[in-house]
């Protein structure tokens, strides 16, 4: 029975490879986040690395995961904000083709992140930058490791080009103890080539 289980783990494992690409994207990725009534918006970039494996030939059915690399930056009451985080996501897409150059693929999923670096730098007048290391700084006050799921379409032009639009959320703050403080969305505009 174990044999079996294994030959046929084996057999799932080796049809999704033989039908796995790999793309890279690189995208504008503003967070969004709101402070009591007020929304506020930061600017962001993202690079990724997505490995999109085809179920079958028959079902145009896939699963995506990869990694990526997402660094926000803005100027909030002249302070710069720098703020990066590396992410994992696991999608299912499911591609409808259009057109034989032409795909929609919307997709679903969840992801982890895990923040490496948050800091700010405060301009001064006559005075030179003072830059804080807020993680270090306050290692209390942050949530390090996030979970949360994302929504998103996936256009592939001629097979290789492709425009990649999606929506996340986290499930919980990035502030510990902030209530006013809503947890981090955002919004993701990119454009990338598959392998």
């Amino acid at each position: 029975m174990k044999q079996k289980t294994l030959f046929i783990v084996i057999l799932l494992l080796s049809t999704i490879a033989a039908n796995a690409q790999i793309s890279i994207t690189a995208a504008y990725k503003p967070s969004i986040f709101n402070v009591e009534e007020e929304i506020n918006t930061e600017n962001g970039v993202s690079l990724n690395v997505l490995y999109n494996a085809a179920i079958s030939d028959h079902i145009p059915l896939s699963i995506q995961s990869g990694l990526g690399f997402h660094y926000i930056f803005d100027e909030i009451n002249r302070n710069d904000l720098s703020f990066s985080n590396i992410f994992i996501p696991v999608n299912i897409a499911y591609k409808f083709d259009v057109k034989p150059t032409f795909s929609i693929s919307p997709y679903a999923g969840i992801y982890g992140r895990y923040v490496v670096q948050y800091e700010t730098t405060r301009r001064m007048q006559q005075q030179a930058p003072v830059t804080t290391d807020l993680l270090k700084h306050n290692p209390d006050k942050f949530n390090r490791a996030l979970v949360g799921s994302q929504l998103g379409l996936m256009l592939d032009i001629h097979k290789h080009f492709k425009i990649d639009i999606s929506y996340g959320f986290d499930f919980y703050k990035f502030y510990k103890g902030i209530n006013y403080i809503s947890a981090l969305q955002s919004l993701s505009i990119g454009i990338g080539y598959t392998f």
